[in-house]
């Protein structure tokens, strides 16, 4: 029986592709992070889309805080949610975080909460990485 060809670099390709995104976003959490500020905001709405790939539904978030400076923001998240319903139903109070000099970049959620996302992304990556790099080592390149 022939072993597969091409599935250890399509793996570490794919691997090296997510710790791409989640060092991009980490960096970006970073970024905010720097002169952050953090309130507390509200879900205003959850915008539901069909995701393309395999047609499911996903819902986003948009959030409304009111500014140290009482200026009033509404947000659309940029991380999704998926199932039937969002998790996040409209009128909850929410943790929000907003750079200080723009307050339009915002997101919801802690620092930790932010980060979780990046460091899943990451460790799906490297455990890709290592395992196509074993398979490529014993020959099933």
């Amino acid at each position: 029986m022939k072993k597969p060809r091409g599935l250890a670099p399509l793996l570490l390709c794919f691997g090296a592709i997510l710790l791409i995104i989640a060092l991009v976003s980490a960096f970006r959490v970073t970024m905010l992070r720097g002169p952050a500020l953090y309130t507390t905001g509200t879900i205003v709405e959850e915008r539901q889309e069909q995701w393309a790939g395999d047609g499911s539904m996903r819902y986003r978030p948009v959030f409304r805080f009111t500014t140290s400076n009482g200026q009033q923001i509404t947000v659309v998240s940029h991380h999704t949610q998926i199932g039937n319903q969002g998790p996040l139903k409209v009128g909850t109070n929410v943790p929000v975080v907003y750079d200080q000099v723009s307050p339009q970049l915002a997101e919801l959620g802690t620092h930790s909460h932010s980060h979780r996302r990046s460091f899943e992304i990451g460790g799906t990556g490297m455990a890709l990485c290592i395992v196509s790099l074993i398979m490529m080592r014993r020959g099933f390149a």
